[in-house]
């Protein structure tokens, strides 16, 4: 059986004209985060243009990236989890009764 991962963000990263993948997507890996965990990615290595790497970096400076892990689907031949990153702040405020749980 094969695990996806599916990471989306919660904030715009993408300009109108923007016509790549809007998401992350991850065959197989070893750590799927759960609600409340930080994520580091290097933005660079998923996608090429150079403005979405800009609003990645202006989006997390100084900022975690919070997992939320808002679904699981199953079928037969794979499971996709769906996790959606926050800003730290945000998650926060979105999330108050979680965010003293924050895992780094």
């Amino acid at each position: 059986m094969k695990t996806i991962l599916r990471f989306e963000f919660d904030q715009q990263l993408f300009y109108p004209e923007y016509q790549g993948n809007r998401n992350i997507i991850l065959e197989d890996p070893s750590h799927v985060p759960n609600t409340g965990d930080a994520v580091d990615l290097e933005i660079g290595e998923f996608f090429e243009d150079l403005r979405v790497v800009e609003a990645f970096q202006e989006l997390t400076e100084g900022q975690l990236l919070i997992a939320e892990r808002l679904n699981t689907r199953y079928t037969r031949d794979h499971v996709e989890i769906l996790v959606v990153l926050y800003r730290e702040d945000v998650f926060k405020t979105q999330f108050p009764h979680l965010s003293g749980q924050l895992s780094a």
